[in-house]
Order: C-alpha cells, then sequence, then structure tokens
C-alpha cells in the first residue's frame, strides 16, 4: 500500500510538472505569435493598389514617379499621405492568436474570398505583393481580418473606413488651392496686387476694403472640393471668373452653378469639381464694390495679412 501511495505522488508531481512546461511553454510563444505584421513588404516595393467592397465598387491607386494618382477617376491626384498612412496601420499591426480558420469562420466573419467587406490587393506592376480581406468588426476600432492565401482569421486594429472603395474618397479636396503665396487677384471689375505688404488697387484711387479682401485670400486658400463633375456637366459661356498669380503661377479660375449644384473648373484639370455653396457665394460675392474701403471703413494695415501667408498650411497655396 505504502508503495502504490508513492507511485501515484511521483505521477501526481509528474502531471504538475508537465502542466507548468506547457503553460510555460506557451506564454513564451504568445509575445512572439503577437509581434507577427500583417503586412511585412517594403513599401517602395509597392506601385498599385486595388480596393474592393462587398456593393462591387472598386477603385485603383496608381503610384506615377513619387506621387500617387487615380488612373480610373481622371487621373486626379491622391491626397498626400494617404496610402502611407494605411500601408504604415498594417505594417505596424500586430495578428495576436488566431481566432478561427474554418471556411464556415471566413464566411461567418466575411472575410472570405466570395464574401468580405473589403479585399485589398498591393501590386508591384501586374504581381501581386499581398492581399488582405477585412470583415466584421468584433468590438470598438477592431476588424476580422485573413490574408488572401492562408486560412488563419484575426481580430486586429484597424477601421474598415480607411479603406474605402470609391475614388472620391481617395482623391485630393485641396486640388484646387492655390500653391504658394498669392500676388495678384483679378476679378470681373477690379485687379488688386501686393505692394509693399499692401493690398492696392491696381488702377485707381480708391482703396481696397483689407478685411474684405482677406477674406476673400482665405476663402482661395481654404477651398475644397467635393467630388469630380458628371460628365454632363460642362463649363458655361458666361461664368465668374478670377485670375489668380501664386508663387508666379498663373491661375484661370471659372466658378458657376449648373442644376443646384455649384462648380469651379481648375486651369490645371480638365473637369470642374463640385464645391459647397458657402465657399461659392463666398467667392462670386465679391465684386470692386464690395472689396472697396468706403469713409466710415476702419483702415486695417496688411501685417495681419503678411503673417497669414506665412502662416498658410503647407500645399494649401
Amino acid at each position: 500500500m505504502k508503495g502504490l501511495n508513492q507511485k501515484l505522488a511521483v505521477l501526481l508531481i509528474l502531471q504538475v510538472l508537465i502542466a507548468a512546461g506547457l503553460f510555460l511553454g506557451g506564454k513564451t510563444d504568445e509575445p512572439e505569435a503577437a509581434q507577427r505584421s500583417l503586412m511585412t513588404i517594403e513599401t517602395a516595393e509597392i506601385d498599385g493598389i486595388i480596393i474592393s467592397d462587398s456593393a462591387e465598387n472598386t477603385v485603383t491607386l496608381k503610384k506615377t514617379g513619387t506621387a500617387w494618382q487615380l488612373p480610373d477617376y481622371y487621373n486626379l491626384p491622391v491626397e498626400d499621405g494617404k496610402v502611407e498612412s494605411i500601408i504604415e496601420k498594417l505594417k505596424t499591426g500586430r495578428t495576436g492568436w488566431p481566432v478561427a480558420r474554418t471556411t464556415a469562420a471566413q464566411n461567418r466573419f466575411e472575410v472570405a474570398d466570395e464574401k468580405y467587406q473589403r479585399h485589398v490587393r498591393f501590386l508591384k506592376g501586374k504581381t501581386d505583393l499581398a492581399a488582405l480581406y477585412i470583415g466584421t468588426s468584433p468590438g470598438f476600432r477592431k476588424v476580422h481580418v485573413r490574408k488572401s492565401k492562408d486560412d488563419e482569421i484575426y481580430a486586429v486594429v484597424l477601421n474598415t473606413f480607411d479603406f474605402p472603395a470609391q475614388a472620391k474618397a481617395w482623391f485630393d479636396k485641396n486640388l484646387a488651392q492655390p500653391k504658394g503665396p498669392i500676388g495678384t487677384i483679378e476679378g470681373p471689375d477690379f485687379h488688386i496686387v501686393k505692394k509693399d505688404d499692401q493690398w492696392v488697387f491696381k488702377t485707381g484711387e480708391a482703396k481696397v476694403n483689407q478685411d474684405a479682401f482677406r477674406k476673400l485670400l482665405n476663402a482661395l486658400r481654404n477651398l475644397r472640393v467635393s467630388a469630380a463633375a458628371a460628365d454632363e456637366i460642362t463649363v458655361p459661356a458666361e461664368t465668374y471668373r478670377l485670375k489668380v498669380i501664386a508663387k508666379g503661377k498663373n491661375l484661370d479660375y471659372q466658378f458657376f452653378e449648373e442644376k443646384g449644384s455649384f462648380y469651379v473648373r481648375h486651369p490645371d484639370y480638365r473637369k470642374p469639381f463640385q464645391l459647397s455653396k458657402p465657399d461659392y457665394d463666398q467667392i462670386i460675392a465679391q465684386t470692386a464694390e464690395s472689396l472697396t474701403k468706403t469713409e466710415a471703413a476702419e483702415d486695417i494695415q496688411a501685417g495681419p495679412d503678411v503673417l497669414s501667408d506665412a502662416a498658410a498650411p503647407s500645399g494649401s497655396e
């Protein structure tokens, strides 16, 4: 009896040691698994991205030189830093342990080949470097993700809305803004230039209402468009025109209303762009009369405008 108890005691000790070894082994592997990146390819290798969604929308982004463009959306430029941002999120995102591996789970979490919320492909030329399926959300700021050639499904910190499949969500909404300090603005009945850090009419004795003119400057500097005009929208013969010289470049803007929407045509692009009514109204309301200083108006020095030029956000002038 005594010998049997001893044997049982030895077996119990062995079981405890084995369990402890398995536990410690699992703890050792966990940090390594948690450090696996969603994407390991170098950013410089990628020159194309194709994103599709469950509604059959697809957008293609193509790198030309150092800039990203939308070849299927009038070759418009992609917003600065937007592509680099999503690549960085994928490279720094960590997978942890897979939450599932089965085909049924792929369909349930919407990361299957035929059922997904986003399919994101990264290319070099016509060769796929990596591809991901992004699916349902298991919690706040998390989504299910599966690499296209793997069965493992992960719950990672990521947002589906960072991967839109519509071109107008990617293009640069600031593309109509003048790039660089503005030196001259010529409107329908006024021509205003900067002289000795002061805005003045090019001809005549009238004085510029500096405050009113500053509002026009800021409207141009902060001009944002929302989409390229539909194909049936054409520039009419009569438009509100502003000729601007910014950093030595001549820009001939045309503003117009068509079918209840408001547009601006920038000389660098063949398509007009839609803009908001407040921005449109702010600009076309300007005339020689509205920009002329009256005797009752307070004399405003050019100093704040000089500071505004210097402080203008990068890429907005």
